[in-house]
């Protein structure tokens, strides 16, 4: 009887609208609403510090130099227009 009734939840084997479907559907609702929200966030380790949330923080814009073998041509070019 246990073997069947097991082998019927699995299998999802109720009828709908049976007293049976409702309290698997309650069951099923009940897990998704009631369950702690810790559960679902990774643990961290004992050993590690507490993660912070801190921006850093950069001032100006600098741009990488260029280290194109066409670099100097290309800088030379947006300097003079006239040239060409």
């Amino acid at each position: 009887m246990i073997r069947k009734m097991v082998k019927n939840i699995l299998l999802w084997s109720y009828e709908r609208g049976s007293w049976q479907y409702d309290v698997l559907c309650i069951l099923i609702l009940a897990f998704i609403f009631l369950t702690p929200s810790d559960w679902f966030h990774k643990p961290q380790p004992a050993s590690a510090p507490p993660v912070t949330n801190q921006k850093e923080t950069v001032t100006g814009s600098q741009t990488p130099p260029d280290n194109s073998p066409n670099a100097e041509k290309d800088s030379e070019d947006q300097r003079s227009p006239s040239r060409r």
